[in-house]
């Protein structure tokens, strides 16, 4: 069982109002310039992932509440100690403006790595410190790439993660103005919403109507279907 919350920043800042403590080494917590996404798994931790100047995703244990006292991170994604927030090139633990999480059903999660044009995989551990590499990428062919890509292997700016019960994925690949949908087997998309095939990327092409978007960016799920924050149009 697990819980999910996407926070905007007012709410994020709320939720973590003791995380203010400047970043020093392990078990303490950096100075947020934009808290981007909070997700908290109840058995296990809780994750934050930056923006661009501290570009790396944390966690720590969930019995560090917030509302008790400061968390202390356990783990840290795309850096390669607590004291760093340097944007490295591209590979399988670094990031470029970490955006939106979701988390599987297998305790590992999914983080929008925007700026690098990708979404990144990273598996349940039980390791703490640095260097944790990812083991999945959608939207590049491999680990160095970056390029803005407009196919059913591409994305460009992806925003929103979500994951359905059958284990699909969805993202929010916002500046093609689409949401795509993935097997849990595949990193190739096999649905698109917003777009009349995987190569189309206008917005609202043919005029505005209830199959376009227009830089979508947060996105869910639950039992009746999809729903997605339709940013540029407002809706």
């Amino acid at each position: 069982m697990r819980r999910e919350w996407l926070a905007s920043k007012e709410h994020a800042h709320t939720c973590c109002s003791k995380l203010h403590s400047k970043l020093e080494g392990p078990g303490e917590i950096v100075i947020w310039k934009k808290i981007t996404s909070i997700v908290i798994l109840l058995v296990a931790l809780l994750l934050v992932s930056c923006d661009t100047r501290t570009t790396k995703t944390i966690h720590s244990p969930a019995s560090d509440s917030p509302t008790i006292g400061s968390p202390l991170a356990r783990v840290v994604y795309a850096q390669p100690d607590f004291k760093t927030h340097t944007i490295y090139a591209t590979s399988e633990n670094t990031l470029k403006n970490a955006g939106y999480i979701a988390v599987d059903n297998h305790g590992g999660f999914y983080v929008a790595d925007y700026d690098n044009n990708r979404l990144l995989h990273f598996p349940q551990t039980t390791a703490t410190g640095a260097g944790l590499q990812a083991d999945k990428v959608y939207g590049q062919p491999d680990y160095t790439t970056n390029a803005v890509g407009k196919d059913a292997a591409g994305l460009n700016r992806p925003h929103g993660v979500a994951i359905d019960p059958n284990g699909g994925l969805y993202i929010a690949d916002m500046l093609n103005n689409r949401v795509l949908h993935y097997s849990a087997t595949s990193t190739i998309a096999d649905r698109v919403y917003g777009q009349i095939d995987f190569t189309t990327t206008d917005s609202n092409p043919k005029g505005l109507s209830s199959s376009t978007l227009y830089h979508p960016q947060g996105i869910a799920v639950d039992s009746t279907g999809l729903y997605v924050a339709d940013s540029s149009n407002n809706r």
